[in-house]
């Protein structure tokens, strides 16, 4: 089986030795892809006898900032369809070379309400009884960004900047803030709460229409020096036989059609 380097902010793991391959396509994603992208990765290298792969996992923030510095790699995955169109409006990635993987949802997993009402939605708890709230910061994480639109199409944004809601780097210290009872309700992914159980927690479901579709959208970037490898792990990632891993992770498969950009 062929090895790839799995690269994060902080440090540099060599999944196995391998002999050196003439050439390293590197991809950097989004955070949320951590747990499913290794292994659709493996898949794809283990086919490729000339190419090492290196995966970078980041936030939304510092993708934009390594594009910028022209460090964005070989392939970029977004999880926030507004950066996909910064990128593309400044040249940086070509609109008729993405291409959409996955998609995610939005819920909150809170405190189950203390009034029996079955007709209480997420909205209605954040108004009348949660008090301390936690969500990934908006300009860090898709899941925030989500989040801050939902909460504003309910007239509750300001709960954003209270001083009771805690804005954390990444949904897993969000979910760390909730399992140290320190907020009552915590906005995450589905595919955050696969081993998540927190006593007297309950997920709360948030309508698709209430904010912007989380959809992993991949793309090679302009300047890639391995571009026909770059596409080919695009199409690897999307094609059909892929789709039984994403769900494994909890994603959903994408919509069909093109994402409409913002």
């Amino acid at each position: 089986m062929k090895s790839f380097a799995l690269l994060s902010l902080t440090f540099l793991a060599l999944a196995a030795t391998s002999l050196r391959a003439d050439t390293t396509l590197v991809i950097v994603a989004d955070n949320t892809l951590r747990a499913a992208l290794p292994e659709l990765t493996q898949i794809w290298a283990d086919k490729q006898p000339d190419m090492n792969v290196e995966l970078q996992f980041t936030n939304a923030e510092t993708m934009q900032k390594q594009i910028v510095d022209n460090k964005g790699g070989d392939v970029l995955i977004f999880a926030n369809a507004d950066d996909l169109k910064e990128a593309t409006k400044r040249g940086y990635i070509l609109a008729s070379e993405q291409k959409q993987v996955a998609r995610n949802d939005l819920i909150v997993y809170g405190r189950k309400a203390l009034l029996p009402d079955e007709e209480l939605e997420w909205f209605d708890l954040v108004a009348r009884e949660w008090e301390t709230l936690a969500l990934g910061d908006p300009a860090r994480t898709a899941s925030g960004r989500a989040a801050q639109a939902a909460l504003k199409k309910h007239d509750l944004e300001a709960r954003v900047k209270s001083k009771e809601t805690r804005l954390c780097g990444n949904e897993a210290a969000a979910l760390d803030c909730a399992r140290r009872a320190e907020v009552e309700a915590v906005f995450v992914l589905s595919t955050d709460l696969g081993k998540t159980a927190i006593n007297g927690f309950v997920a709360y479901p948030i309508n698709r229409a209430d904010y912007p579709g989380i959809f992993y959208i991949a793309a090679p970037t302009k300047n890639s020096k391995a571009p026909s490898a770059a596409r080919s792990y695009i199409q690897s990632l999307a094609a059909p036989e892929s789709l039984p891993i994403w769900t494994k992770y909890g994603f959903n498969r994408p919509d069909a059609g093109a994402v409409q950009l913002r």
